[in-house]
This record gives C-alpha cells, sequence and structure tokens, in this order.
C-alpha cells in the first residue's frame, strides 16, 4: 500500500476515489492479560502437537495484536510452501494471503495499524491441511479459548469452514455471493462482540482474472470492520454493484469453495 498522505492504491490496484476517503483511524488499543493468556495457549498447543518452533513463533507474531479486533483466516500454508525461518515481516512478505490482509489494515486504519498490531488466527491452527493429524476439533476449541480470552469487539471472519464446536457455531454466518453479513454475538459476561463475514484473500490475490473486483471487495469489507471500532456500521452505495461483478466472474470461471 502506498502510504502516507497517499492512498491511492491498495493491493496493487487503483482506489476508487469514492473509497478513498472512507478509511477512519481507529482509537487506540491496549493490551490486556488475555492477550498474554492467549500466546501461552497457542504455545501449549503447539508443544502438545510437536509443532516445530519456528511455527508455534510465527503463529505466536501473528496472534500478538490487542485484542480489540481478531481477523480469522482458514489455515496455516505447508512448510514446502512458505518458510518459517524468516523474521516476521519477511514471513509477511512471502505469503500472499498475509501481505494482502496487512496491506487492507493499513489502508482501512489509515495508516494507524498493520497486521503487527493486529490479531490474525487460522481456524485450524498448525493444520495446513486435512492430512494433519491435529483433530478439527481441538482447533476450534483452541480458537474458542482464544476469543473467550481476548473478548474481541470486533472479529472479521475470512473464511467459510463450519466449526466442530457448539460454542463456536454463533461465529458461523450464512453468507452467500460473497457478501457482507453483520451480527452481534454475546462472547463473554456482558461482552458483545460484532462479527462481520467475509471471503478469504488468497481469493483475490492468486487469481489474476479475478483480481480487481475481489480486492476492491475486500477493501470495503475491512473498511467496515475497523469503522466498527469508532462505533460506525459502514457499508458503501458501491459495495453490492462490486459484489455483483465478483458474482459475474465466479460463473464464468470456476465455482467459489
Amino acid at each position: 500500500m502506498v502510504v502516507n498522505y497517499n492512498y491511492y492504491i491498495c493491493l496493487g490496484i487503483p482506489v476508487p476515489l469514492s473509497v478513498q476517503a472512507l478509511p477512519r483511524t481507529p482509537p487506540a488499543s491496549f493490551h490486556h492479560l488475555g492477550d498474554l493468556s492467549s500466546l501461552q495457549a497457542l504455545k501449549d498447543f503447539g508443544k502438545e502437537f510437536d509443532v516445530p518452533c519456528a511455527e508455534i513463533e510465527q503463529a505466536c507474531n501473528l496472534a500478538s495484536g490487542p485484542a480489540d479486533i481478531v481477523v480469522i483466516l482458514e489455515r496455516p500454508k505447508t512448510r514446502a510452501s512458505h518458510e518459517y525461518g524468516h523474521p516476521f515481516p519477511k514471513f509477511v512478505g512471502r505469503c500472499k494471503s498475509l501481505w494482502a490482509v496487512d496491506e487492507l489494515i493499513r489502508f482501512a486504519t489509515n495508516g494507524a495499524r498493520s497486521i503487527h498490531t493486529v490479531t490474525v488466527l487460522d481456524a485450524f491452527t498448525f493444520k495446513p491441511d486435512n492430512k494433519s493429524h491435529i483433530p478439527d476439533e481441538r482447533c476450534h476449541q483452541l480458537l474458542e479459548d482464544i476469543l473467550r480470552a481476548k473478548k474481541p469487539r470486533v472479529v472479521i471472519r475470512c473464511h467459510r469452514d463450519e466449526y466442530k464446536n457448539a460454542w463456536m457455531k454463533q461465529f458461523e454466518l450464512p453468507s452467500k455471493g460473497y457478501e457482507s453479513v453483520r451480527t452481534e454475538s454475546q462472547v463473554g459476561e456482558n461482552h458483545k462482540t460484532i462479527i462481520l463475514q467475509s471471503f478469504h484473500p488468497s481469493l483475490a490475490v492468486n487469481n489474476a482474472a479475478r483480481r480487481p473486483e475481489y480486492r476492491c471487495l475486500l477493501i470495503h469489507h475491512f473498511i467496515a470492520a475497523f469503522a466498527e471500532l469508532s462505533g460506525v456500521s459502514q457499508l458503501h452505495e458501491d459495495e453490492e454493484e462490486i459484489r455483483q461483478l465478483c458474482m459475474r466472474k465466479r460463473y464464468i470461471l470456476s465455482p467459489y469453495k
């Protein structure tokens, strides 16, 4: 993303003039004890399933942001396709999905936040594919434990898999056709969390033919998610038109999974 005063490019595409004025600088957020206990839960989970130290460290780097907003992706990349031993900035830059999340966060917050200061989790932690020995149920239990500890104000869910965990079911939103769905849920005692359904960044950054429309729609979704931190429910009038463009490309190219 182009930073400072020039917000014309995000995810490698020009941002429409009507969208450039939408991002809001979110209020300051601070860490609390739930952030620390979440990192310990990640470390314990990784050690239990003999996950290499480098993978545990990078998962903790991604999860170390404040508790105000959480991004949930699907699963990590395999060790063969992603070098976990790099410093965190290089680790992020070498993964298109993480790079996209970083770009989206920076743009949606006027550069005030980045992937370094936002909690990013996987629905299937340390499980790059279904061949892994880690049960889905345990991954989703870990996700529950972290969300209960962090008590985020906003969760943006960038995957559509079902959770094999009763408590996590409240985060499954009936969304189709890439539409952004919003709801509120009771995550803890006297604490409500806003949940926004989006789609995985890989759909936008790994397919050149779909790139402009899908990237633009993701920009709208992340702007809306971070606007919630300022108490604003913000869906731009152009979003539905962009979504329809994505739907047309969906049927022309290949079905969404």
